[in-house]
């Protein structure tokens, strides 16, 4: 009999695996994969305020993605510097504040959780909230879709074309920002990139086309979490890095 916090665990981790699947792949088109780190990094700012705030730090890193990604969009209409410098500059300094601030608390944060994500812990609550932001994702992506693809594929034909690329931008970021929230709890901070980027470029080398390679991207995330749960829970080893172990192996794999 399966135990219910795997359960809880394989709900919550193929949730997010799913919907970052094409997230991933639109990154990879736009050339946005610094921009998963950079907010993953400094949503750490995100848990010192919630549990300043006393609150639910899966709120707390959700709001504070969310003004990131709003600040950040506007930021990169500032052209003195380029845009990996500007997350560079944001990214590492909002993870400093963060330190700052949970060493001035009182109260006790057990940094490795949110640092190496605890799958394990996924509660109902937890779950409820991965599969809400997943229906409002999925939506947003199927009313957007088109012009997603047309500003992250051929940019100039997009403006021609009346797409209005900076609302795209900003749409994209708050759906990115909501996904890094999310997975925080499943393969932390120092991984949420990886669980990002990897399944969608190992989808990108046995694919032709964007819709399946979005499609593969969602796969190879869920097939990864599931080997990575159970290779975590057989080999009893640390199991974020299991899940994103498992997604390079299928890179690796993945015909050229």
């Amino acid at each position: 009999m399966v135990e219910a916090f795997m359960m809880r665990a394989l709900i919550g981790g193929v949730g997010v695996a799913f919907i970052a699947g094409p997230l991933g792949a639109i990154m990879i088109w736009r050339r946005m994969a610094l921009f998963g780190d950079a907010l993953a990094h400094s949503a750490l700012l995100g848990v010192a305020i919630a549990f300043y705030l006393t609150i639910n730090p899966v709120l707390g890193i959700l709001a504070f993605a969310v003004c990131f990604a709003v600040i950040l969009s506007f930021m990169q209409h500032e052209h003195r510097f380029s845009n990996d410098t500007i997350l560079g500059i944001v990214s590492h300094s909002c993870l400093a504040f963060g330190l700052v601030l949970i060493g001035l608390m009182d109260v006790p944060v057990n940094l490795e959780t949110y640092l190496l994500g605890d799958i394990l812990t996924v509660q109902t609550n937890d779950i409820l909230l991965i599969y809400v932001s997943i229906v409002i994702i999925a939506a947003l992506l199927y009313r957007y879709w088109d012009d997603i693809l047309m500003s992250s594929l051929h940019p100039d034909l997009a403006l021609s074309s009346g797409v209005n690329v900076a609302r795209i931008q900003l749409i994209l970021m708050l759906m990115v920002s909501v996904m890094v929230a999310l997975s925080i709890k499943i393969v932390g901070i120092l991984l949420i990139a990886s669980l990002l980027i990897i399944p969608a470029a190992a989808a990108r080398k046995i694919t032709t086309t964007p819709f399946t390679m979005a499609l593969i991207a969602s796969l190879i995330g869920i097939l990864s979490v599931i080997m990575g749960l159970l290779l975590s829970y057989y080999a009893d080893i640390m199991t974020s890095a299991a899940i994103v172990v498992c997604a390079f192996v299928f890179f690796v794999i993945g015909k050229k």
